[in-house]
């Protein structure tokens, strides 16, 4: 898979996440975020490029899943870190995904 695949995934991320009038730094994480998850499932499965390029869609709904409810929610004082909301995303990613090495 190539790397153009992923921009294309990027350029999707950007443009959602713009529109939707996220910060940069939410920007940013969530990119990181799903740039993790493309290059675990291109390494390490044997998936094919449709399915880690759904996956990373996936990805990116859960991310902003998150988020909209930390928003929604925000009389609630609770703070996630990325690494929280990350750990969210991988888990629901990975788990159950055979993993070759």
């Amino acid at each position: 898979m190539s790397n153009n695949d992923y921009e294309l995934v990027e350029q999707k991320i950007n443009n959602i996440l713009k529109n939707k009038k996220y910060d940069q730094d939410t920007i940013y994480n969530c990119e990181n975020a799903i740039s993790h998850v493309f290059t675990i499932l291109t390494t390490f499965t044997d998936k094919s490029k449709s399915d880690i390029l759904n996956e990373c869609n996936n990805a990116l709904i859960y991310y902003i899943e998150f988020i909209k409810q930390l928003k929604d929610n925000n009389e609630i004082d609770i703070n996630f870190t990325e690494v929280d909301i990350n750990t969210f995303i991988f888990n629901k990613i990975f788990k159950g995904i055979k993993i070759t090495i």
